[in-house]
């Protein structure tokens, strides 16, 4: 009897783990857009103001850097434009909400 029960929770042990290739490798990533970071908005006004410009299928939108979530991006002016892959969300005042970004290199 313990034999049977010790041979029902390894099988159930070996059926619960599974074998997936699941990383966080840009190679196994896909996006939902590729887009051009072009330059740092200056501007000051109430609302649209402020942070990058971004080019997505030829509208251009605004983010802020510090919503960006984690990257390797270097974002100095030098380094602009900067082709890039990511997933979005558009919010408010022409602003978009990025999620997964990355160098399109």
């Amino acid at each position: 009897m313990k034999k049977t029960i010790l041979f029902v929770l390894l099988f159930i042990f070996f059926i619960s783990c599974s074998n997936s290739n699941e990383d966080n490798s840009s190679e196994s990533k896909s996006f939902d857009s590729k887009a051009i970071i072009t330059a740092l908005d200056l501007r000051e006004c109430v609302c649209g103001c402020g942070g990058f410009f971004i080019e997505i299928e030829n509208e251009t939108y605004l983010f802020f850097k510090e919503l960006l979530p984690r990257n390797d991006l270097d974002l100095s002016p030098e380094n602009l434009p900067l082709r890039v892959k990511l997933d979005w969300e558009l919010t408010d005042c022409n602003r978009i909400t990025i999620t997964s970004i990355e160098e399109d290199f």
